[in-house]
C-alpha cells in the first residue's frame, strides 16, 4: 500500500476531499447510536478519519500497514498509527474499514482476527465498491475500481456472506452512493441510451443492487 499513499492524486493529497469524506464517515457512525464510542479504524491510511474521530471526543486509534502512511498521519494529522492489530487491545464499540475489504488477500480471516477486538454487541462499519453495479456493467474492463491492489470485488450478497463467515450478524446496507441514468429511454440518443439500456440490464439481473455504487454496511457481534 505503500505507493497508493505516495501518490499526489485527490483521494490522498486534497484536503477537502477528505474532509468531507471524514465528515460522511462520522455521520455513519453516530448513526449506530454509541455514545462517545471506542473506535477502531483499520487500513487508516494518512490517519485523517482517525484524527476527526477524537476530534469528536470519540476514544479512536487506527492500524495502517504502509510506512509512509504513518509518517504523513504523524506528519499532517498529529496521529500516531499503529503498525499491527497486537498494539490496540481489545473491547471497541466500533471498527471501521473505509474502502480496505477489497485490498485483503483473505477479508474473512481479517475480518475473523478484527472481530476478537470487538466487544459483544459492537459494530463492524465496511465501505466498498459494489460488483454488481450498472456502473461496474456499462464500464466493463475500464471500470474505475479495477485497480491492481483490489484482490476480491463485493456485491451485497457476498459482502455479507464473508461478514456472516466471520461470525457477524445482522447484515445491512446503510448508505453509500448511488446514481441512476441522467436520461429516459423516450430522451435517450447514442451514447445516453446505451447508458440507460445497460442500466436496465442491471436492474434485471440485480433488481435490488444495480443502483449502488458504493456500499456502505454494517453488521454486529453477537
Amino acid at each position: 500500500m505503500d505507493m497508493r499513499w505516495r501518490s499526489h492524486d485527490a483521494y490522498v493529497a486534497d484536503r477537502e476531499v477528505q474532509r468531507v469524506r471524514v465528515q460522511r464517515y462520522l455521520e455513519v457512525v453516530r448513526a449506530l447510536g454509541v455514545s462517545r464510542p471506542r473506535l477502531l479504524d483499520f487500513g487508516s491510511g494518512i490517519g485523517a478519519f482517525v484524527r476527526a474521530a477524537r476530534d469528536e471526543g470519540w476514544d479512536a486509534v487506527g492500524v495502517e500497514r504502509s510506512t509512509s502512511a504513518i509518517e504523513r498521519a504523524r506528519g499532517e494529522h498529529s496521529v500516531d498509527l499503529n503498525a499491527d492489530l497486537s498494539a490496540v487491545g481489545t473491547d471497541f464499540d466500533v471498527i471501521t474499514m473505509w474502502d480496505v475489504i477489497e485490498h485483503l488477500r483473505d477479508p474473512r480471516g481479517t475480518v475473523e482476527a478484527l472481530r476478537a477486538h470487538l466487544r459483544p454487541g459492537g459494530w463492524v462499519v465496511v465501505e466498498t465498491g459494489n460488483w454488481e453495479s450498472w456502473g461496474r456493467l456499462l464500464a466493463a474492463d475500464a471500470w474505475a475500481l479495477y485497480l491492481f491492489d483490489h484482490q476480491y470485488y463485493f456485491s451485497p450478497s457476498s459482502l455479507e456472506e464473508i461478514l456472516s463467515r466471520a461470525g457477524l450478524l445482522d447484515f445491512r446496507i446503510v448508505g453509500g452512493q448511488r446514481s441512476t441514468p441522467p436520461t429516459s429511454p423516450q430522451a435517450a440518443s447514442g451514447p445516453e441510451f446505451d447508458t440507460w439500456r445497460s442500466f436496465q440490464s442491471a436492474v434485471a439481473l440485480w433488481p435490488e443492487h444495480a443502483s449502488i455504487d458504493i456500499m456502505l454496511a454494517t453488521a454486529r457481534n453477537p
